[in-house]
This record gives structure tokens, C-alpha cells and sequence, in this order.
């Protein structure tokens, strides 16, 4: 019988574990799956343990553990010691969807000739007609991919700009950006949105108007605290 596996996770937001195996085994596409639950790690699999550990079989924890094939060893005789891995912690904080809708608008279908435009949805109503950059055949009346990026790398600073600037009594007044984007070559001949600038302009109250110094610090703040920003390999320049 197993006597313990000790779960180990790398994740800040989780210490180390010791669970304590209900010496029951399955055999799961020829793997040997030891299932060891707690009240608050459950395996996918957890239905039959999760009653001999006297846990109500419907109760998960806040992330599900996979079983790696391969990954144990036998140690005394017929005993078997795996090691468990997740092979990632539920850490998500929110989920944002949207929807894009293509369709042939009739004819022959080749490079020069299908439609670029297209439909992004996000589920609460708003709806926003895209299409390709004018230089890659696309509609110049309608917003395109590159566009839509800049946008969100210049909205997601903004509003880390407004977020810090309201924890520290800074009212602001007014904030404008003229954002841009830069199209390159990389290295292997193909394209790539490499360089962004913000162009911020802010305007405070008149009560609580920071120095250079303090704009400048609150920017690089920001930068360093935007969501987006710290997504993507774009190098983001703030301008201001």
C-alpha cells in the first residue's frame, strides 16, 4: 500500500501538501493512477476515493491534478510511488471572449478576391464591423486588426494610469493618446507589430496637479502594471 504522496506545486499561491493515499489503484489506458485527495486538491477522476476518503464525491477543489504516464517508480515489491504534477493551477482571475464572424460574400475565392471584412462580437450587445489593413486588401473604412491592437495596448494604460492616479488622490481631469504603431520585418523576413508609442495627455485638477517627475513616474507605473503590456513582446514606448 502507498503510505503518502506528498503534491508539490510551484505556484505562489499554493504551499505544499501532504495527502495521504486511500491505498485504492486503478488502471487507466495502462497507467497506474494512485488517487490521493484533500478537501481542497481533488483529482479529475475523484468519485469512488473521494467517498473512501469520507468527502462528498461532488466536491472539487480549486484545481484539477493530471496524472503523467510514465511518471512513477516501484519501491518495495508491488508498492508504487507517483509523482503528481499539476499541469497548471487554476490561478485564472476572468475570462474575456469575442466572437469573430466571417463569411463568403459570393465568387471566386482566391488571395486578391474573398473579403476582408468581418464581424467581432463580445456578447453584451456590441458588435464592430473589421477588415484588413488597407495594405493587405482590406476596407480603410473599418477598423483593422493592427489598429484594434494599439487600441487595446493605449485603453489598458490609460485606464492603470486613471486606477493609480485615483489611489493616490491624483484627479485627473481629461486623458487623450495618440497611439501608433509600427509594422517591421523581424529577423525572419515576416511581419510584426514591434514598436508602439503612447502619446498620453492628461489634463489634472487644478488642486492636485503632480510635477514632471510625478507624470512621469505614474506613467512607468502604469506601464509596468498594464495587463496588456506586460502580455505581448511589443516594445511600448510612453511618450508624453
Amino acid at each position: 500500500m502507498i503510505k503518502a504522496i506528498q503534491l508539490e506545486t510551484e505556484t505562489r499561491e499554493y504551499r505544499q501538501l501532504q495527502a495521504k493515499c486511500a491505498g485504492r489503484e486503478t488502471r487507466v489506458a495502462g497507467t497506474t493512477r494512485c488517487h490521493a485527495v484533500t478537501p481542497d486538491y481533488c483529482p479529475v477522476n475523484q468519485h469512488d476515493i473521494a467517498k473512501a476518503n469520507g468527502l462528498d464525491p461532488g466536491q472539487r477543489g480549486r484545481c484539477s491534478w493530471q496524472y503523467h504516464p510514465g511518471k512513477h517508480q516501484h519501491i518495495h515489491g508491488k508498492n508504487t510511488v507517483l509523482s503528481l504534477h499539476p499541469v497548471q493551477l487554476s490561478s485564472c482571475m476572468s475570462e474575456h471572449r469575442a466572437t469573430l464572424t466571417w463569411q463568403h460574400n459570393g465568387g471566386e475565392f482566391t488571395y486578391k478576391t474573398f473579403t476582408r471584412e468581418h464581424r467581432w462580437s463580445f456578447g453584451n450587445g456590441q458588435v464592430l464591423d473589421a477588415s484588413a489593413a488597407p495594405d493587405f486588401l482590406g476596407n480603410e473604412d473599418l477598423v483593422d486588426p493592427e489598429q484594434a491592437y494599439v487600441a487595446s495596448l493605449s485603453s489598458c494604460h490609460a485606464l492603470t494610469f486613471l486606477a493609480i492616479c485615483s489611489m493616490q488622490a491624483i484627479a485627473v481631469e481629461s486623458y487623450t493618446d495618440e497611439a501608433v504603431g509600427f509594422l517591421e520585418k523581424a529577423d525572419d523576413g515576416k511581419p510584426w507589430l514591434a514598436r508602439v508609442e503612447l502619446h498620453p495627455r492628461v489634463t489634472f485638477g487644478n488642486e492636485t496637479v503632480p510635477d514632471d517627475a510625478k507624470v512621469s513616474e505614474l506613467h512607468d507605473r502604469a506601464h509596468l502594471e498594464c495587463f496588456l503590456a506586460r502580455s505581448v513582446k511589443t516594445e511600448i514606448t510612453v511618450v508624453h
